[in-house]
């Protein structure tokens, strides 16, 4: 590496995007805060959505981090820019 020159690190994920990665990133402890659309679909099945959401409250709650229910599906995307 030429002198004077500083190294490049990769940059840090600012926030992740869908409920199986909050999931996880929450069982190893490494989110701040939880935002969750308000019209999520029902899925009463087994491991489905509701589930899923219920299991993530209680985590939020147990390790005091902030969970918010806010906007709807399609503003909570265009709020993070994610287009798939």
């Amino acid at each position: 590496m030429p002198k004077g020159r500083k190294q490049m690190r990769p940059a840090k994920k600012r926030y992740i995007i869908g409920l199986n990665e909050v999931f996880k990133h929450l069982q190893a402890g490494n989110l701040n805060c939880v935002i969750i659309a308000t019209d999520l679909e029902k899925v009463e099945i087994e491991k489905g959505v509701d589930d899923l959401v219920c299991q993530i409250a209680e985590i939020c709650r147990k390790r005091k981090i902030p969970l918010v229910f806010s906007m709807n599906r399609y503003r909570l995307g265009c709020a993070t820019k994610y287009k798939g």
